[in-house]
């Protein structure tokens, strides 16, 4: 039997399970605790990040990820304390910050009231917004993957970026760190995925589904094999023989 967990204002963003309990992120910044059995809310966390996107728990619970439109934050869960918050500068401004994003001009179509015509518009906008959130087996290692194909690698203790990985000139980073923490994994849009050599950052593999979103990664917990979320319906694994 299925039941509802009422209680979010705004549409759920990204969810994830720790044992029995539920925590759930919504646009208005509302982080839901929830026990799964009965339904319970057990607490509400306000975070202060721009509209929550996604969301990572680290193994064994003790803390949280979240990526919000420009931002990354560290929540530990005993205490509900934030261990950092980082905030991305713009790269013409600050192009030496492993952080920074890019501004992007694009065109935004309109459509016309009462019957008018539609328009056309250039508009530009940063392209930080953090779409996906890993962790390595032990915590140590945060990969946040954004809307502009890059993927930054954080050491949790210190919230100090280490390296910024790239898989092109795109506007999508599904990402999956191994348990050891020693290859990351980064998908986007066009189907492409790429594996990287965490110590030495340098690109191990590329493989390509032409034309199909890669929506999601994971590693098989001895890191053997990969699995993605497309092309279309479908999941692709790939056998890595480690």
């Amino acid at each position: 039997m299925a039941h509802r967990l009422p209680g979010h204002e705004d549409i759920i963003t990204d969810l994830r399970c720790v044992g029995d309990e539920l925590y759930a992120v919504d646009l208005r910044n509302a982080l839901v605790r929830w026990d799964l059995r009965s339904g319970r809310r057990i607490a509400t966390i306000e975070v202060p990040t721009i509209h929550s996107l996604s969301l990572a728990i680290a193994p064994g619970g003790r803390a949280l990820a979240l990526g919000g439109y420009g931002d990354i934050e560290l929540i530990e869960l005993s205490g509900r304390k934030s261990r950092f918050k980082l905030e991305m500068p713009r790269c013409d401004q600050q192009p030496g910050d492993l952080l920074c994003a890019r501004w992007k001009v694009r065109e935004v179509e309109e459509f016309g009231y009462e019957g008018g015509s539609p328009s056309r518009h250039k508009e530009s906008g940063p392209q930080w917004y953090v779409q996906d959130l890993a962790f390595s087996g032990d915590g140590g290692l945060l990969l946040a993957g954004r809307a502009d194909g890059v993927a930054i690698l954080i050491d949790t203790a210190s919230g100090k970026p280490l390296a910024r990985l790239a898989i092109g000139d795109d506007d999508h980073a599904a990402v999956a760190l191994t348990a050891d923490g020693a290859t990351a994994a980064l998908g986007n849009r066009d189907g492409l995925v790429t594996l990287w050599d965490v110590a030495s950052r340098t690109e191990l593999r590329v493989t390509h589904e032409s034309g199909e979103i890669v929506a999601g990664l994971a590693f098989s917990p001895d890191a053997t094999a990969l699995a993605a979320a497309g092309p279309g319906q479908a999941v692709t694994i790939w056998e890595l023989g480690r």
